[in-house]
């Protein structure tokens, strides 16, 4: 699906991305420094973490995105491309989307948050959604499912794996066969 904007809006749209950014930002911050057991119940910190992780992603921060994922994590991507530990990782998104000049950023939306028992373990499962920007101004991505398995370790949560499954594609060209 393409959407088609002016270029007031896309102007205002930027804005109001880099206000949106800047809070995240922020919210990562403050998501670190305040993650103690007590201050903050996991799940609303999962919430918090994710957001926050996407917000590092989109502002193409690979300093940042070492802040929420574990050194021993596992990510499947939607292409079937799998990277094995945190270096790996931040190595994929600084030489691929980061260097891509369309890349805007991945959308998580989490449907279900579910903690383990033992409060160690949890897992996140919703929708994603991968955004570029055509040289006409408009918004492609491809989407899916995702879920991501948690460990929380000297009272924060670490996102331990990633798995992507892509359901649409932007074009032809961007469907794995």
């Amino acid at each position: 699906m393409r959407v088609n904007f002016s270029e007031p809006e896309v102007r205002l749209a930027r804005a109001r991305k880099r206000s949106w950014t800047a809070a995240l930002l922020g919210l990562a911050a403050t998501a670190l420094v305040t993650a103690a057991p007590a201050a903050v119940d996991d799940t609303n910190q999962l919430r918090a973490r994710r957001l926050a992780y996407s917000a590092a992603i989109e502002a193409r921060r690979a300093d940042l995105m070492r802040s929420f994922i574990a050194p021993d994590m596992v990510q499947l991507s939607s292409s079937g491309d799998t990277a094995i530990g945190a270096d790996a990782i931040v190595q994929s998104y600084s030489t691929q989307e980061f260097k891509d000049p369309a890349f805007i950023g991945y959308q998580r939306i989490p449907d279900t948050i579910i903690i383990g028992d033992n409060h160690r373990f949890a897992v996140e499962r919703g929708h994603w959604r991968g955004k570029f920007r055509l040289p006409n101004g408009s918004i492609i991505g491809n989407s899916g499912l995702y879920q991501a398995g948690w460990i929380k370790r000297s009272g924060i949560w670490w996102i331990r794996t990633e798995s992507y499954v892509r359901l649409h594609c932007a074009n032809e060209k961007d469907c794995p066969k």
